[in-house]
């Protein structure tokens, strides 16, 4: 079994995970994992989840339960979601904007823009908020 077949199903396993972990459960150099898995994000088979040094990996399933539709949002939404809206993830890892609010979504079954509009809406109070 290739190298990249094992790390999509220990990512199928367990979830997000690390180089590191990748490292010790493959038996592989540091180096040679980045790499493997700098090539799985960049043809969109996982992705990447959070910053240096608090990196994780998981399954890509960004928007399977979105419609075509559901995707589009407006560059005011994004920019009031980017000034107001963080969230932070089973592992800690620190989401902002609409990455957070998409990752939100999938995660709690939601519609996308329905949601980011009963964001925006809870979120006006006359007078102080305005976008």
């Amino acid at each position: 079994m290739k190298i990249r077949a094992k790390i999509i199903g220990i990512l199928k396993k367990k979830g997000a995970t690390s180089v590191d972990d990748l490292t010790k459960e493959l038996s592989i150099s540091r180096q040679y994992a980045h790499k493997l898995v700098k090539d799985l994000v960049d043809t969109e088979e996982i992705l990447k989840i959070g910053t240096a040094p608090h990196v994780y990996y998981s399954l890509k399933q960004a928007n399977e339960n979105l419609d075509e539709k559901d995707s589009i949002i407006s560059y005011k939404e994004e920019a009031f979601l980017n000034n107001h809206f963080m969230l932070v993830d089973a592992l800690g890892n620190r989401l902002s904007g609409l990455k957070a609010m998409q990752y939100w979504c999938e995660n709690q079954n939601l519609p996308l823009n329905k949601t980011i509009s009963e964001f925006i809406e809870t979120r006006k109070i006359p007078g102080f908020l305005q976008w």
